[in-house]
């Protein structure tokens, strides 16, 4: 059946090997090069259920030829690529590949193996993919692993998406230590980020005292550990901003130096 001409046959074919127990996935393989989509995805989603480390090779070079738009296909591949590849093998991919779909599908294969190697990829050229790794850190029930390293992405200088950004604030709030409340304080007081993001640090900020059991980004209800924060600490940060021209800020700035 896996040759048949009909690819609703050899796509059924797939799926009911996929159920089934006990066999041969390397007769699954060939399937990964279908010329139809639909048994592509079968045929991938089978081998998540029957994984085998031979498939890696064949799921990273077809993950390489998905278009941004084949949301089904890539599902499917990166689910595979969790059940056969290792982690480190998917980590090692933000190094070497330079296919964006490739390294998309190894990140959220990472995500779903919770594994902290995840973190490689918030630096990666692409502010899609950058974002998807800040997304797979932060949200829903997180990497914890990996929190602190969202936390400290928020220094870098790069260019960043106000998802990933949002996400790195909201990191270092969970995290509550004096240096997550420094890192903010300074991401607020500094001109060249963007005007809604240094709010949005100085609103962290000025909740950092409060136990709010409502995640800021989510909503997901969070047990945050106890806070530190000695208004000392932000001091110099937060006069810089109060010294600010635009009027937002300085009010925001102020607000927060109240409340602390």
């Amino acid at each position: 059946a896996f040759q048949d001409q009909d690819y609703h046959l050899r796509g059924q074919a797939a799926k009911t090997f996929g159920e089934s127990r006990d066999v041969d996935s390397a007769l699954l393989l060939p399937l990964l090069d279908d010329s139809d989509l639909y048994v592509r995805t079968l045929a991938a989603n089978a081998l998540a259920r029957h994984p085998i480390p031979d498939a890696v090779p064949a799921l990273l070079k077809q993950a390489a030829t998905i278009q941004e738009d084949q949301h089904y296909l890539r599902h499917s591949h990166s689910w595979a690529l969790s059940q056969c590849a290792s982690a480190q093998q998917l980590a090692e991919t933000t190094n070497r590949s330079g296919n964006l779909m490739q390294r998309m599908c190894c990140l959220l294969a990472l995500r779903h193996q919770n594994s902290p190697l995840i973190a490689g990829y918030l630096a990666d050229p692409s502010d899609w993919v950058a974002t998807e790794a800040a997304r797979a850190i932060h949200d829903d029930f997180s990497i914890a692993g990996a929190l602190p390293e969202l936390a400290t992405a928020l220094t870098q200088q790069t260019q960043q998406t106000e998802a990933f950004t949002r996400r790195a604030i909201n990191a270092n709030f969970r995290i509550g230590t004096a240096d997550a409340a420094r890192r903010v304080a300074e991401f607020a007081s500094d001109h060249t980020r963007s005007l809604p993001m240094r709010l949005e640090a100085i609103d962290a900020l000025r909740d950092w005292s409060r136990n709010e059991a409502l995640d800021r980004v989510d909503g997901r209800n969070r047990h945050l550990p106890a806070r530190q924060l000695q208004p000392a600490w932000i001091a110099d940060q937060l006069a810089a901003v109060i010294a600010s021209p635009d009027t937002a800020l300085r009010t925001a700035a102020l607000l927060a130096a109240g409340e602390l």
